[in-house]
């Protein structure tokens, strides 16, 4: 698994931004060495490259912070090759909260009423 991260510092600035770079870098590692591992999309997939004897790489994004919020961005990361978001990570989002130490006392346990 290739995790593509942004810092909650950059929610509601550019992280679709960040997260199509890194994104990118993790295309072009994965190209650099096209005899020992692919991009899947599916578990199909995994199966035959384990026969093929190569390594499958898939793509996930740690923390739906970087979504901006937007269905669009995540229809577009699937068409990039990205299979899990995890809804949170260190931050909340107007979805869900997080359950790290030390932020805000949240309102809510999980799913806000937005997200749900």
């Amino acid at each position: 698994f290739w995790s593509v991260y942004v810092p909650c510092e950059a929610q509601y600035l550019n992280t679709v931004q960040m997260l199509l770079e890194q994104i990118d870098v993790v295309k072009r590692m994965i190209a650099a060495s096209p005899s020992e591992t692919v991009l899947v999309r599916s578990s199909s997939e995994i199966m035959e490259e384990f026969e093929r004897g190569r390594v499958a790489s898939l793509m996930g994004v740690e923390g739906g912070h970087g979504l901006a919020s937007s269905m669009g961005v995540v229809r577009a990361l699937y068409d990039l090759g990205v299979r899990y978001v995890t809804l949170t990570h260190k931050c909340h989002t107007p979805w869900a909260e997080c359950s790290e130490q030390g932020r805000p006392p949240p309102n809510t346990r999980g799913l806000t009423p937005y997200g749900k």
